[in-house]
């Protein structure tokens, strides 16, 4: 959350599609060229000056995304933290199945709920190295997107009434050459 020109709060964007909550100055990034290009300040604040209110606002406030503080809500996204709160990083790699069963759950968003058994189990996942813990526990793989469909694998933490103990993945050994 930051605050746009006139004091208000600003929060995600509401752009279709658009999950940035992530803030620049646009100003703050023209002041650094401007030093870089040998343009004076004086020029650089006739130009603040000569804006209106709103165009101020956009000039200061701008998200990463490219779109400006008006496409920003004023509100506080109820739906608690965003995913990318939730991401952490560890090595990519790949996992081999250890129990017989694969749990995934399919698209780019590892917080719904539909989870899937794997019917034609790969003997191994390629994984980014995004993870993702659930509410219940379960460690959850990214899958690469590049050999698999877009979606999730789960790596430890099945589901108590599938009574299965232990991780349902491993990684992959690397191959040493000699």
């Amino acid at each position: 959350m930051v605050k746009d020109i006139f004091g208000r709060d600003r929060f995600h964007c509401t752009n279709a599609g658009c999950k940035c909550d992530e803030f620049q100055s646009e100003a703050q990034r023209d002041i650094a060229k401007a030093e870089d290009d040998g343009i004076s300040m004086e020029e650089m604040e006739s130009k603040y000056h000569s804006m209106t209110c709103q165009a101020k606002s956009m000039y200061q406030l701008t998200c990463v995304c490219g779109h400006d503080a008006n496409e920003h809500s004023q509100k506080q996204n109820d739906s608690g933290p965003t995913l990318s709160d939730e991401i952490f990083l560890e090595d990519a790699v790949a996992w081999m199945p250890l129990q017989g069963v694969c749990l995934r759950k399919d698209g780019a968003d590892p917080r719904t709920p539909e989870m899937k058994m794997w019917k034609k189990m790969p003997k191994v996942f390629h994984c980014t190295e995004r993870r993702w813990r659930g509410p219940r526990g379960g460690l959850w793989a990214e899958l690469d997107g590049s050999t698999h469909p877009v979606g999730w694998v789960l790596i430890e933490g099945a589901p108590k009434e599938l009574k299965i103990e232990g991780p349902l993945l491993r990684p992959v050994e690397p191959v040493v050459e000699k």
